[in-house]
C-alpha cells in the first residue's frame, strides 16, 4: 500500500510491505536527478526523518547557490558556473596532490613548465634538428654534427612528438637507463641532452634544463686495447693476400694514426706528400677542425708507395674490412689501430708532445688517459719494422729497425 504527502515542495511516499509475516514501512523521497538523468531517491524509517532530510537538502542547496554567487563575484560576473565535472576534477586533483600542494600551485607549476617563455613551441624532434643545424652553422665538423644526430636519434624516436617544455628529468633518466652501452656512452648521451636543453633555454623555448639534474656518472678508466705485433702482422698479411685494395687504408690507420671514422673518408691522396714525407690533415678533414701534420715513417712510405694515387680517397669497404678481421683472427676493439699507433710511436721515439701533436691532441692528458698503453721498446721496433712483401714473395718481412 502506498500513500503520499507533500512537504516543502517534495513528495514523501509512504510504502507499506510485508515480508515473511513482518510488516515494514518506508518513507521515500525523490530529490531530483543527477547530471546523467538518473533519479536520486532515498528511503527513511519515519516521516519525521524524511522531513528532516528534505530540510537538510534544501539548506545545502541554498548554501551551494550562495557559494556560487560568491565565487561568481570573486572570479567575475561573466565566468561560467563550475560544472559537476569541474568539481570532480578538482577533487581528484586534490587526491593526487595529497596535501603537498594546492590546485592553484599545481596549475601554476604546469603552466610555467609547459608554456614557452617567449621563444615559441618546439617538439623534441624540432629542437634536436634545430640544434644540429646550429652546430653546423657554428662550423662544427660534419662528423660532430652527424654524431649528435645519431646519438640522439633513439631519444627522438622515444620522445620526438613531445613538446620540449614537457620533458622532465625522470623521463630522461628512464630513457638513459633503457639504453645499451657502458658508462662512457651514458655520459655522452647525457651531455648531448644537456646541450640541447641549454640551447632551448637560450632560445627561450623552455625554462630550466631537465638534463642538468642528472648526476654525471664516474667514468671507469679502462686500458686501451693495443694490437700486438703478431696481430698487426696477421692483419697486413691477410690484407695483402685477400684484399690488396685495402692496404692503403690499413697502413694509414696503423702507421699514421689517422682516425678511421671521418678522417679517412675525407683524406685525399693529394694531401699525402711523398717528397717531403708528410700527411696534411686539413681543418675540413680533421675530426676536431684543427689542422695537423703527420710525419711519414719508413714503414708507412713502404706500405703506401705501391698503392699511391694522384687524387681521391684510399679504398675502403666495410665487407672487405670485416673479412680481413675474421680471416686474421684478431680480437677487435674500437679504435685499436689508433691506440696502437699512439702506443708504439711513443715507445719508439719517447716524445709525448710529438706523438700527441701527430694524433691531433691539444695536450698530453688525452694521450696518456685514453690512447697510450705501455709497450716494450723491442715490440715497438718490431712494429715499425714491418714491411710489405715483395711482389713475388707474398710474405711480410720484419726489419730490425724503423
Amino acid at each position: 500500500m502506498t500513500t503520499s504527502a507533500a512537504f516543502e515542495g517534495y513528495t514523501i511516499s509512504k510504502q507499506e510491505t510485508t515480508v515473511k509475516g513482518t510488516a515494514y514501512t518506508r518513507h521515500v523521497v525523490c530529490f531530483g536527478a543527477d547530471p546523467s538523468g538518473k533519479r536520486i531517491r532515498q528511503s527513511f524509517t519515519s516521516e519525521a526523518k524524511a522531513r528532516a532530510a528534505i530540510c537538510d537538502f534544501k539548506t545545502r542547496q541554498a548554501t551551494n547557490a550562495a557559494t556560487q554567487l560568491i565565487l561568481q563575484k570573486r572570479i567575475g560576473e561573466k565566468s561560467k558556473r563550475l560544472t559537476t565535472d569541474n568539481l570532480l576534477d578538482a577533487a581528484q586533483g586534490l587526491d593526487i596532490l595529497m596535501g603537498r600542494s594546492t590546485i592553484t600551485e599545481a596549475a601554476a607549476f604546469y603552466v610555467k613548465h609547459t608554456t614557452p617563455p617567449g621563444g615559441g613551441r618546439r617538439t623534441v624532434k624540432e629542437l634536436v634538428d634545430e640544434y644540429a643545424q646550429s652546430r653546423e652553422k657554428a662550423n662544427r665538423s660534419p662528423f660532430t654534427v652527424r654524431d649528435i644526430e645519431q646519438t640522439l636519434a633513439p631519444f627522438v624516436r622515444a620522445h620526438g612528438e613531445m613538446l620540449a617544455t614537457e620533458i622532465q628529468t625522470a623521463e630522461i633518466e628512464r630513457w638513459l637507463d633503457a639504453q645499451k652501452g657502458g658508462t662512457a656512452r651514458r655520459i655522452k648521451r647525457r651531455n648531448y641532452i644537456v646541450s640541447i636543453f641549454n640551447y632551448a633555454e637560450k632560445r627561450r623555448y623552455r625554462v630550466g634544463n631537465p638534463g642538468s639534474a642528472i648526476e654525471m656518472p664516474t667514468a671507469v678508466k679502462s686500458r686501451p686495447h693495443v694490437l700486438s705485433v703478431a696481430d698487426v702482422y696477421a692483419l697486413l698479411e691477410h690484407t695483402e693476400a685477400h684484399e690488396p685494395r685495402m692496404i692503403a687504408y690499413m697502413a694509414l690507420c696503423l702507421f699514421a694514426g689517422v682516425r678511421p671514422v671521418g678522417e679517412m673518408q675525407r683524406l685525399d691522396w693529394r694531401d699525402i706528400d711523398f717528397t717531403n714525407r708528410e700527411i696534411f690533415i686539413s681543418d675540413a678533414t680533421s675530426k676536431t677542425g684543427d689542422e695537423r701534420i703527420i710525419k711519414m715513417t719508413d714503414a708507412l712510405v713502404a706500405w703506401l708507395s705501391p698503392h699511391r694515387q694522384p687524387e681521391g680517397h684510399a679504398f675502403y669497404s666495410r665487407p672487405a674490412f670485416e673479412r680481413i678481421r675474421k680471416s686474421a683472427g684478431v680480437r677487435w676493439v674500437k679504435d685499436c689501430m689508433r691506440h696502437s699507433f699512439g702506443s708504439y710511436h711513443l715507445a719508439q721515439w719517447q716524445n709525448a708532445g710529438d706523438t700527441a701533436e701527430q694524433m691531433g691532441h691539444t695536450g698530453l692528458r688525452l694521450l696518456f688517459n685514453h690512447y697510450r698503453r705501455a709497450v716494450r721498446k723491442g715490440d715497438a721496433e718490431r712494429f715499425w719494422g714491418i714491411r710489405p712483401a715483395s711482389a713475388a714473395g707474398g710474405v711480410i718481412q720484419f726489419e730490425a729497425t724503423a
